[in-house]
């Protein structure tokens, strides 16, 4: 078993990586664990846990900014904010589940460590678009940090977007401040059963394009439509889900110009309803297995041009098959069997102007095909400057976005 270090403050976290540094020892940088099998496998025999770094810091509903330690719990995050009236307006998702792990222990750290965001980001941003300042240590030893505690905030270099995203790879996370914003009063649901792949896509399409403003778009095929909490028939072919959040009035005005614009059978989800519904799609709940990571299905996350998603669906899923849900623009495609068809899935990407990220896959799969979107040389060199930078020694996360 792996020896694991778990700092409870700043300095002792300074103290952890300046021993790793001294040692020339490696460490998987992990929160409470839950996305470990996210990223290309870390070969190392130490793992340095941050969730011993949490509790709410400072928290400010009228400045609309949070301050906590990175190892908070996502779940302690959003119940203190549900108390005032308030939420992560990127809608964070909780992957625990996809890899073997148990819902509900992800950590706040985590989620800006991978820049996740759910379905509102089409409306509200993506996770680094809300991450406001935090404190860190890098691979050197030496804590730092950057940003603030305001949203108007534009001092100095935008560390934060640099580290959102970057996987552990340049710092540990010990402090972040975070954007909240209002809850809103309303949330309601639209279903729309019964389409083709083409038709829902372009619906969804038309939706954004609009003046209804919804903050959540997806695309459900007939074989995944019994698996999502919205009592949707087997029958009920390809579903288009258009979400509308705000005041109550407005909420009401813009579903209903959406249902008579169709002209067609439609069916609202209440609000519990509508909020299960949506937390399963920004989840990827249907993809998630019982099975160890290590043997679980092969799951592909692309990044698409909207327009383009409905080829690139039927293209996957003549050859080489599978299931799939689009978020979005965000296509989740798992194929048949246990190959991961990397060749097939990043050239259906390629091909549309888009990207494919390898998301689960056995570590041995992960290694040799690799997970992130492939660069070009001349970036490939300046992220590993980057790298090469905060973490001279390579001792943070070393080699889980790169060979």
């Amino acid at each position: 078993m792996d020896a694991q270090v778990r700092p409870a403050d700043e300095s002792e976290l300074v103290d952890a990586i300046l021993g790793l540094v001294a040692a020339r020892t490696p460490a998987q940088v992990s929160g409470a664990g839950t996305k470990r099998g996210f990223g290309r496998p870390v070969n190392a025999a130490v793992t340095l846990r941050l969730d011993g770094l949490a509790g709410i810091q400072a928290y400010a509903p009228d400045e609309l900014t949070l301050t906590c330690g990175a190892g908070t719990s996502l779940a302690t995050v959003e119940a203190h904010l549900r108390e005032h009236g308030q939420e992560l307006a990127f809608e964070p998702p909780d992957l625990g589940p996809l890899y073997g792990a148990p819902a509900g222990t992800a950590t706040i750290g985590g989620v800006l460590g991978c820049n996740l965001a759910g379905s509102r980001r089409v409306r509200a941003g993506g996770a680094r678009d809300h991450f406001l300042g935090f404190r860190a240590v890098s691979g050197r030893g030496e804590a730092f940090k950057a940003g603030g505690h305001v949203v108007k905030n534009v001092s100095g270099y935008d560390l934060c977007k640099l580290l959102a995203g970057s996987f552990g790879t340049l710092a540990a996370l010990s402090e972040v401040t975070v954007k909240v914003l209002p809850r809103g009063e309303r949330t309601a649901t639209l279903l729309l059963p019964g389409r083709t792949v083409d038709a829902a896509v372009r619906l969804l399409i038309d939706a954004w394009q609009s003046r209804i403003e919804p903050s959540g778009l997806c695309c459900v095929p007939a074989e995944l439509a019994p698996l999502l909490p919205a009592g949707l028939p087997a029958d009920a072919g390809c579903v288009a889900a258009v979400r509308f959040e705000g005041p109550e009035g407005s909420v009401r005005d813009r579903a209903g110009r959406m249902r008579d614009a169709l002209g067609g059978a439609s069916h609202e989800l209440g609000e519990a309803e509508s909020g299960a519904f949506w937390k399963a799609v920004t989840d990827a709940a249907p993809f998630a297995e019982a099975a160890a990571v290590q043997v679980a299905r092969p799951l592909w996350r692309l990044s698409l041009p909207p327009a383009s998603a409905a080829g690139v669906i039927q293209r996957l899923v003549a050859r080489p098959g599978g299931s799939w849900l689009l978020d979005g623009s965000m296509l989740w495609f798992a194929p048949v069997g246990d190959t991961s068809a990397g060749d097939l899935v990043r050239a259906a990407a390629a091909g549309a102007g888009g990207t494919a990220t390898l998301l689960r896959a056995p570590d041995s799969v992960r290694a040799a095909e690799g997970v992130f979107p492939r660069q070009g040389t001349g970036i490939e060199r300046i992220a590993a400057a980057i790298r090469s930078g905060f973490d001279p020694e390579g001792v943070l996360n070393p080699g889980r976005m790169a060979a």
